[in-house]
């Protein structure tokens, strides 16, 4: 992080400090922007965590927000609270989709070794499935 983003952090959070002093929010408050600076820095490092570190930030966020309104003893908060259940599920889902390893084909026996398969379960038919199955594992497994 640069000296001019360090102070930039710096003022806004205290401009946060001092807006939010007595309330609830100060601590969340700070922590979106502190982890918005953290994000931002690690995201120039390893584009691949900051994906996964910003959805966990953005799952944190929601919680705070889930509990705050399903907390409340307003109708309307607790119908929001819902909503952010729902928007975390869905980050969920896109997170999965996100890093799940990419699939790879099936990939299938030759027609020459279907022959040689062939030709091993003719002499002997366990032979022949174990070789099938080896040949299979090792076009498969990488």
């Amino acid at each position: 992080m640069k000296d001019h983003e360090k102070r930039e952090l710096i003022n806004k959070l205290r401009d946060i400090a001092v807006q939010f002093a007595h309330t609830q929010q100060l601590r969340q408050r700070i922590a979106e922007v502190v982890l918005d600076a953290l994000a931002e820095h690690e995201k120039e490092q390893e584009p691949v965590a900051y994906d996964v570190q910003k959805a966990l930030y953005r799952a944190y966020v929601l919680g705070q927000k889930y509990w705050a309104d399903a907390d409340s003893e307003s109708y309307s908060r607790n119908k929001r609270a819902d909503k952010h259940r729902q928007d975390f599920e869905t980050l969920c889902e896109e997170a999965l989709f996100c890093t799940a390893p990419p699939r790879r084909e099936w990939q299938g026996l030759t027609d020459e070794e279907k022959e040689t398969a062939y030709d091993l379960a003719d002499m002997d038919v366990g032979d022949g499935i174990a070789w099938v199955d080896a040949k299979l594992k090792e076009k498969n497994r990488g």
